[in-house]
């Protein structure tokens, strides 16, 4: 796929958060790429992880989105320790 043909990134903005989403086709299989749009964080998700998120109860994603929980709602600084990169 040439850069002309590359699929188009959805980006998607609420209230608390915004991401861009793309369909990532270098890794060995297509995977998404989520970007959070204030840090620069991406992370990639194959099907096997997104199939998982899909029957997820939501008690499995409670702490995930709960933004008191989370330093992404701090001061927006990353730790010393952090990558920028989640595979």
């Amino acid at each position: 796929m040439s850069t002309n043909d590359r699929e188009p990134d959805w980006i998607l903005v609420s209230e608390f958060a915004g991401i861009r989403v793309r369909v990532d086709r270098a890794a060995n299989g297509p995977r998404l790429e989520i970007e959070d749009l204030k840090s620069g964080i991406k992370a990639y998700f194959d099907p096997l992880q997104l199939e998982s998120l899909v029957w997820a109860r939501w008690d499995d994603l409670r702490q995930l989105v709960d933004p008191a929980r989370d330093r992404r709602w701090s001061d927006g600084k990353l730790d010393a320790d952090s990558t920028d990169t989640y595979e």
